[in-house]
């Protein structure tokens, strides 16, 4: 009887077994699996955020030395003679004044040229005509010229068209590549600005791939897709036959390891749709993980929308971690396989066997399945290694938008320790407001947006630190997107507010007379068009002064330049001591000045401008302890409503001038 009933026993016990012993190894390989492909995700995530960070600088780079190129004076000048030859010679390429021109202006910049080609590895740089993308001068090619490209450069047809400065990728007649595009004007003789132009600072790929590599560890190449490259550029300036893949219907432009030629030519690589993709790769022996996003170009970049010109691809040999996962798969088995016998001998000898003994086994297991991880764990730490290297400050959110993490770059610019933001809502802990101090709405944050719709997005926005205080940052917020579903964001920002004060500062010396540190003409002039629409809009009474040092050549010949700029410097000074604040004074000419008196009729401006003149004519300037007396001629007009513009109080302002210089200087005419 017992024997009867003890076989079934046995055998029911170990189906049981059999099921419990499997069910444990296909959760193993389960798990092992998750966090294999989890690491591989932020992997891809972390190198798309590096290349976008990495384009994001260059293109400020080259913003600034295309600037600085169409700052200079001598530059300008030859560019808007050019611009006025090609004019006046029919367009397009002009004749030979143009020619002449063209020769000069590539003289004058030649030399930067090298040096820029040297330091920073620029490609081109390219004078285009407004209005749109007329080609004056290619300096890296200069005997091509004279070709309108409107229709595939819009890059520079919309910084001709509103004077802003630009970046992005676009595909040219020459090169495709990174561009970064200044706008070139030439003041004129009423303050203002004639457009003249831009000037193209271009580079190439590769040294954004090659910092990428070293800083990685992974190979980095740029595919464009062939049509849209053969539509632009010149046949002769067309990447060798070599560089093209039938596999993609691509060219590729730039790779920095040489394996992916291999593969672009073999078509072995993974299936893409213009949309972001992580996946393995098995060739020759080894196994690479093969990312790919989209590259949009300048438009692209305005409008998702629109179909990507090309892709970037990110690959690394993760061969060791993929044997590994192979290795603690096949373990698994092996171990849980003779987990079942050994349960099986207990059972079916019912000796003396006891659970410990099976704890035991079961514990050796686990600690060889640990030391298989080792490998997996290892190309996680690097990737994190890196994470918290790099200068970007880098932080990462689930789908709550809760900080999952952060490195220190991030930590220090916010001022927060590592356990105050792990866990916290990213836009509650630091995007709450905007830059004027109202409310920030969640479902306006770009981080929220993101991952809703799994769009990179990247802007200009504000972060505030832990002790309140905000601060201006360049931010990309990318989705990490696994197996079509969005799981997180991963968000790289850097503080820009040294480049604001910059350019704050380039402003200030765009307006400001160096010398005396009053607002130089141009400025005083929009400023003084401004007070005039006040006028005929509101019937306001304004009045306008010009004021001209008397024999001022005297004291440049009896006392030298350097005295006769002490002498311009302590009038300024004389001249802003004795006005209100709400007067508009400025440097128009060498020793010519003009001020606007708002809400002031003819007796008190008369009032201030003899109070001005009395002071000057009692204070003289002081050089090396001697002192230069100074006198200074006043002409006076009002603004009024029915004034066409400015300039016609100037004209009055110059007649009462010129009757007080004849009348004996060093006094005050009207002319209403």
């Amino acid at each position: 009887m017992r024997q009867r009933f003890f076989v079934p026993l046995v055998g029911f016990s170990s189906f049981l077994l059999v099921i419990l012993f499997v069910a444990l190894a296909l959760g193993r390989n389960a798990r092992e699996r998750e966090d294999f492909e989890k690491m591989l995700a932020e992997q891809a995530a972390r190198a798309q955020t590096a290349f976008q960070v990495a384009m994001a600088n260059q293109q400020d780079q080259l913003v600034t030395l295309a600037a600085l190129v169409a700052n200079s004076p001598r530059v300008s000048a030859l560019f808007a003679r050019g611009r006025e030859a090609v004019l006046a010679e029919g367009g397009g390429a002009g004749h030979r004044r143009a020619a002449e021109i063209r020769a000069a202006l590539l003289q004058e910049v030649e030399p930067s040229w090298r040096v820029l080609q040297q330091q920073f590895g620029l490609r081109q740089l390219h004078f285009f005509l407004a209005p749109g993308a007329l080609s004056f001068l290619r300096i890296h090619v200069p005997e091509k010229f004279g070709d309108r490209i409107d229709e595939i450069r819009p890059l520079v047809v919309d910084v001709n068209r509103d004077r802003r400065a630009r970046s992005g990728f676009e595909i040219g007649r020459v090169h495709s590549g990174v561009r970064g595009v200044a706008p070139v004007s030439l003041p004129t003789a009423e303050g203002g600005a004639t457009a003249i132009g831009a000037v193209e600072a271009g580079g190439s790929f590769e040294p954004i791939l090659s910092l990428l590599d070293r800083q990685l560890t992974a190979g980095f190449a740029v595919v464009v897709d062939r049509a849209r490259l053969e539509s632009v550029v010149w046949p002769a300036n067309r990447p060798p036959a070599g560089e093209k893949y039938v596999s993609c219907d691509c060219y590729l432009d730039t790779a920095t390891r040489p394996e992916v030629r291999a593969w672009l030519a073999a078509g072995v690589l993974p299936a893409y749709g213009d949309r972001f993709t992580s996946s393995l790769l098995a060739w020759r022996g080894r196994t690479y993980q093969v990312v790919r996003f989209p590259l949009r170009d300048y438009l692209g970049g305005r409008d998702p929308r629109r179909a990507p010109v090309g892709s970037v691809l990110v690959w690394s040999d993760v061969s060791d971690a993929v044997t590994g996962l192979r290795h603690q798969t096949w373990r698994n088995v092996v171990i849980n396989a003779f987990g079942f016998l050994a349960a099986e001998i207990l059972l079916l000898l019912l000796l003396r066997y006891s659970r410990a003994e099976w704890q035991r086994q079961l514990d050796n297991a686990t600690a060889a399945a640990q030391a298989d991880r080792q490998a997996i764990a290892s190309l996680s730490r690097r990737n994190e290694l890196l994470l918290m290297s790099v200068g970007e400050g880098i932080f990462g959110i689930d789908r709550q938008r809760k900080v999952s993490f952060v490195n220190p770059a991030a930590l220090k610019m916010l001022g927060y320790a590592r356990e105050e933001a792990i866990g916290q809502d990213a836009h509650t802990l630091f995007h709450h407001r905007q830059s004027d101090g109202r409310e920030s709405h969640a479902n306006e944050c770009p981080m929220h947006q993101t991952l809703q719709d799994g769009v990179t997005r990247t802007a200009e926005d504000w972060l505030f630190r832990k002790d309140g205080s905000g601060f201006p940052v360049q931010w990309t917020i990318t989705a990490m997107i696994d197996q079509g579903v969005i799981e997180g964001a991963v968000a790289a920002f850097q503080d820009i507010e040294v480049r604001r004060r910059t350019e704050e500062e380039m402003l200030r010396l765009a307006t400001t007379d160096t010398l005396t540190g009053v607002p130089n003409r141009r400025s005083f002039m929009e400023q003084g068009k401004q007070e005039m629409e006040r006028v005929k809009r509101f019937t306001q009474s304004a009045a306008f002064l010009m004021l001209d040092l008397d024999f001022f050549k005297r004291v440049n010949d009896n006392y030298g330049h350097i005295a006769g700029d002490a002498a311009l410097r302590h009038f300024a000074i004389v001249a802003r001591e004795s006005l209100r604040r709400v007067d508009i004074f400025g440097r128009v000419g060498g020793e010519e000045f003009a001020a606007v008196l708002p809400g002031t009729d003819e007796a008190g401006a008369l009032e201030l401008a003899e109070r001005l003149r009395t002071t000057l004519e009692q204070s003289p300037a002081q050089f090396q302890g001697i002192a230069i007396p100074m006198t200074v001629s006043i002409g006076l007009t009002l603004l009024k409503p029915a004034d066409v513009s400015l300039d016609n109080a100037i004209s009055r302002a110059d007649a009462a001038l010129y009757r007080a210089k004849q009348q004996g200087r060093n006094r005050v005419e009207v002319i209403l």
